[in-house]
């Protein structure tokens, strides 16, 4: 979840480093109105019972400054819509790597437990090759 509101709030504040504040609740309705995996239901329909709706259709065209904050949250929307659907395109196009038996891998230093200095130590050990694989993850 965490990594989620990282990357919805990067995509509202990058281009526009002087205004992103006035943007945030329009970034919290979007994120209350998001459908959660593990319950299928956003937080505004777990919280209030129902799923506010925004509509902005009825507008008096004699307030120029609204139709201006209305063109610029459009603006906006279309530009996050952007940046997100290519961040979801570099997403989708990274494969998962897969390693077969034969393969030499080398193992990290940080997760074996070595005695001696840690500056000192190598930072990888191997290359080692791969003889059975036990699990989907494990060799």
């Amino acid at each position: 979840m965490n990594t989620w509101v990282k990357q919805n709030l990067w995509s509202w504040t990058t281009g526009r480093q002087n205004n992103w504040a006035k943007l945030l609740p329009l970034a919290e309705y979007t994120h209350n109105s998001w459908k959660h995996n593990a319950t299928c239901r956003s937080p505004h329909e777990l919280l209030l019972g129902f799923k506010p709706q925004v509509h902005v259709k009825f507008m008096p065209t004699n307030m120029p400054s609204s139709i201006d904050r209305v063109t610029q949250l459009q603006d906006t929307r279309q530009e996050t819509q952007k940046v997100l659907k290519s961040l979801q395109r570099s997403k989708d196009a990274c494969k998962v790597m897969e390693m077969k038996v034969g393969d030499q891998v080398w193992l990290e230093g940080k997760n074996l437990s070595i005695k001696g200095t840690c500056k000192l130590l190598p930072k990888r050990y191997g290359p080692f090759k791969i003889i059975e694989r036990i699990g989907q993850v494990a060799y």
